[in-house]
């Protein structure tokens, strides 16, 4: 076997390693809360060197999966922006729209034969004059926040179902023909043959999003992406997941306003719901274990 085969394959052994270790540190059973908060933060900054905060003008990726308390962290991120000072800049990609067609272009990078501030300069260079977000010269920094995936979906089930008083988007858009309004949960997440619409079992965005988004589907290549964000957050770490970002930032905003909450319409897991839940999602369950595991190390710097 040549030698750049053996390093794949160790790398491979290593992050399923990494992944299987950190299954044991969050057991999903969480909707909404979160542990106990962290202690104060740091991150670092791939624009040019690692460092915390920004000089200059500033431009932000914020790469939002679906419900995963995206829009807190867009409403913070917007908060923070406005505290630079005048002259200075924040500009965001922060919407489902902007950043997620842009975070699978990420792969290409992660992928690249170079150390990790090489990438981010390749994949900087690549967006410049592109896109009106990234302002000439400007520090970029990379965010992202990732939730339970069992959570997640289970989340969207409800979402789009919505209640008896506010039915969810997709009852409203697809009618009788909304799999999440016509079948309980567990029935939604086997729903796969028929004329439903959006069932979780075949809904790549329900089951799948994060190794759909990061690594096409290729779970080693989602895993590698990771290495590419300033900070990966975690819902239900959401006070930590803030310092990391205001510390990344340089600045220091920590009122938390959790919006879109949903957990009141929610009913409580059954185990044959959990355990289907997690067989759907265990690819993404890899992805948000290893970043759970990259968020024991919170408050150092990376190389």
């Amino acid at each position: 076997m040549d030698h750049g085969k053996q390093a794949a394959l160790t790398m491979a052994f290593l992050l399923a390693a990494f992944a299987l270790l950190s299954c044991y540190l969050f057991d999903g059973n969480q909707d909404w809360q979160e542990s106990a908060p962290l202690p104060s933060t740091r991150s670092t900054s791939f624009s040019s060197s690692p460092s915390i905060g920004v000089s200059g003008n500033i431009s932000i990726l914020f790469v939002k999966f679906h419900k995963v308390a995206g829009t807190t962290i867009t409403t913070h991120l917007a908060k923070l922006c406005k505290m630079f000072p005048a002259g200075v800049t924040c500009k965001k990609c922060g919407s489902h729209q902007c950043s997620l067609p842009l975070a699978k272009t990420l792969r290409s990078f992660a992928m690249m034969p170079a150390n990790q501030t090489t990438r981010r300069r390749l994949f900087y260079e690549s967006l410049a004059g592109e896109v009106p977000w990234l302002l000439n010269g400007a520090t970029l920094k990379i965010f992202t926040i990732l939730r339970d995936p069992a959570e997640r979906l289970r989340s969207k089930y409800y979402f789009q179902r919505g209640s008896k008083d506010a039915p969810g988007w997709c009852v409203r858009k697809y009618g009788d023909l909304c799999a999440a309004g016509q079948l309980t949960f567990l029935e939604w997440m086997k729903y796969r043959n028929g004329k439903l619409k959006k069932a979780g079992g075949k809904d790549i965005d329900a089951c799948c999003e994060t190794v759909d988004v990061l690594g096409g589907g290729n779970l080693t290549v989602g895993l590698s992406v990771l290495q590419l964000f300033d900070v990966v957050g975690i819902t239900e770490r959401m006070h930590g997941t803030i310092s990391e970002i205001n510390l990344a930032m340089g600045r220091n905003y920590t009122n938390i306003n959790h919006m879109l909450n949903n957990t009141k319409n929610k009913k409580a897991w059954t185990e044959e719901e959990r355990a289907l839940a997690w067989e759907l999602t265990r690819a993404d369950r890899t992805i948000y274990n290893v970043a759970l595991k990259m968020a024991e190390d919170w408050g150092t710097t990376r190389p």
